[in-house]
């Protein structure tokens, strides 16, 4: 359990000194918190995923050393700054009754997340034969790619999964010196306690009444924490670590100073992370890069570096995939032309509706978040507008691409959007009650 604890203060102390580097601007030790958790979880699996393609073998002993160096570092670093960690920021305890009824929900929540991890096993088919999988093998081989998962033979689903969710849980095992399923099932967990707590400091800095209350509209989702596998939270799913990065992203554009390049640089790189966690993150992270290049008013630089910061950072793992064998691969992109789209508009309509049944109409999936979200921007003076200024076009945008999808699948009748739909709109889910959120006015 020691390697395990360090495992988790590295990625900590990484991701604090990533900030650091790169100069993000964070307000509150809350912020900071969030950030560097799931930054630095992020950039060790990524940093694997470098040295693992170099050939480099990912023993305990290396991932002890980069855990350890990054928290010699970070602390000595802290006691040559004058600012120590970071900012104070301000107390976020509750002030209005509502405030206390959503943490003390929230307390219920990470309660129940607590009992389920300890006492039952991985249900969700994705989480135990997709990444566990996955992170089973690089834990026993201490390799990525391994010879196992370039072997047609040697049947894994899906070998060209993004890996960076596998690699993360695998670095966790390796520290731990065991792979226990309840360990490395607090790695995709552990993102979604990041994106509450990212949501909640950004949001209540904005608006310090109703900010709390949306991220509590996140925090309680039943799409999250009620489902036959206990909720997205602890069901070992990539879908949260993908929504906490392209959170990251936007969240850093919008507070980029005037013609800093640096700052869209490392977002493009954030975004570039969602897509290493999950597929859909390939798209989100085209879409932030188009929304980018249309805000830019007085310099091509700034979405300049955030494409390269985007491109960059995927450029190794596109090199990685193609080596690696389809099993299961569904390759939407050989279905995606004009022939496949238009023998798929016989299910539009059943498509859409089951969409909408689920966005909107289903209490135990998303609940009342696509609500308020669509409640909050109508409320919103200079709507149309904040589609653009906020990046909030990007979330329509995706959902129409992943109607896209649903009609070239192979799938039959709208069976494919009743299994994944309720977990593709956790990708925006953040992103959206952020941007609702920083337009509302008091007369909301």
């Amino acid at each position: 359990m020691i390697g395990f604890a360090v495992f988790w203060l590295g990625a900590f102390a990484l991701g604090w000194l990533l900030i650091r580097a790169t100069r993000v601007p964070v307000h509150s030790r809350l912020e900071l918190l969030a950030w560097s958790g799931g930054w630095g979880v992020g950039a060790l699996a990524f940093l694997a995923f470098l040295l693992g393609s170099l050939g480099v073998r990912l023993g305990r002993g290396l991932v002890l050393l980069v855990c350890g160096g990054a928290v010699l570092a970070a602390g000595l670093t802290a006691a040559l700054s004058r600012s120590g960690f970071g900012p104070r920021g301000a107390s976020l305890r509750p002030r209005i009754p509502a405030e206390w009824i959503v943490l003390g929900g929230f307390a219920i929540v990470l309660c129940t997340l607590a009992v389920a991890i300890a006492t039952t096993p991985l249900g969700a088919f994705d989480a135990r034969m997709l990444w566990t999988l996955q992170a089973r093998l690089i834990f026993d081989t201490e390799a990525y790619p391994s010879a196992e998962l370039l072997d047609p033979a040697f049947v894994v689903a899906h070998p060209q999964y993004p890996p960076l969710l596998p690699l993360a849980e695998a670095l966790s095992a390796l520290a731990a010196g065991s792979f226990r399923e309840r360990l490395v099932r607090l790695v995709p967990t552990f993102f979604y306690l990041s994106v509450v707590a990212a949501l909640l400091a950004a949001l209540a800095r904005n608006d310090r009444r109703f900010g709390p209350l949306l991220a509590g509209v996140y925090a309680l989702m039943p799409t999250l924490i009620l489902d036959e596998h206990g909720g997205a939270a602890d069901a070992g799913l990539a879908d949260i670590p993908l929504s906490f990065f392209v959170l990251l992203s936007v969240l850093l554009l919008a507070r980029a100073r005037e013609a800093e390049w640096r700052d869209h640089a490392v977002a493009g790189h954030l975004a570039a992370l969602a897509g290493l966690f999950k597929n859909e993150g390939l798209v989100l992270g085209a879409l932030l890069v188009a929304s980018v290049s249309f805000q830019a008013r007085r310099s091509w630089r700034l979405p300049l570096a955030f494409a390269a910061g985007w491109a960059l950072t995927l450029l190794p793992w596109l090199e990685v995939r193609s080596a690696l064998p389809t099993v299961f691969e569904e390759q939407y992109g050989e279905h995606l032309n004009p022939s496949r789209i238009l023998w798929g508009l016989d299910r539009a309509g059943a498509v859409l509706g089951e969409m909408l049944q689920l966005t909107f109409l289903r209490p135990n999936g998303a609940g009342l978040t696509w609500w308020v979200v669509g409640l909050f921007w109508l409320a919103s003076p200079g709507r149309i507008a904040r589609l653009r200024d906020v990046h909030l076009w990007v979330v329509p945008a995706y959902l129409a691409a992943i109607f896209v999808v649903y009609l070239i699948t192979p799938w039959e009748g709208t069976l494919q959007v009743r299994l994944s739909f309720a977990r593709v709109l956790l990708h925006v889910a953040p992103l959206a009650l952020w941007a609702v959120g920083t337009g509302r006015r008091a007369r909301a």
